[in-house]
């Protein structure tokens, strides 16, 4: 690619819009209940994906006890004192059997019932 005047300022050649893709906006309002709906939200995606990050910050937003986690080994098991219940649930790209992990793991610490979203 060539510019057609080398001098014009790179932040008037690229135009970025500052937005999330239809599959994240569309999850925003079922997050929102199911954030509500548990004591804690343990959110699993990597921590790299935009789409996690921004899903993340909605459960975030709505439940102070989220917590964002890639794999089982980041579970603080003192985040689940006095929690009834934990809501799981992740990216659009984190696969089933991840969050199935997270559940089994939960479960097999006797700690108080998973749910999936």
């Amino acid at each position: 690619m060539q510019l057609e005047n080398p001098n014009t300022p790179l932040n008037e050649l690229v135009n970025a819009n500052d937005s999330i893709c239809r599959q994240v906006s569309n999850r925003e309002p079922r997050l929102v209940e199911f954030s509500k709906e548990h004591d804690l939200i343990l959110f699993v995606s990597g921590k790299k994906s935009s789409n996690g990050k921004a899903l993340y910050q909605v459960c975030k937003s709505n439940n102070k006890n989220s917590y964002f986690i890639e794999d089982i080994n980041e579970i603080d098991l003192n985040w689940l004192d006095e929690v009834k219940t934990v809501g799981i649930c992740g990216a659009t790209s984190t696969p089933m059997w991840l969050m199935e992990k997270v559940k089994t793991y939960l479960e097999n610490t006797k700690q108080p019932e998973p749910m999936g979203c």
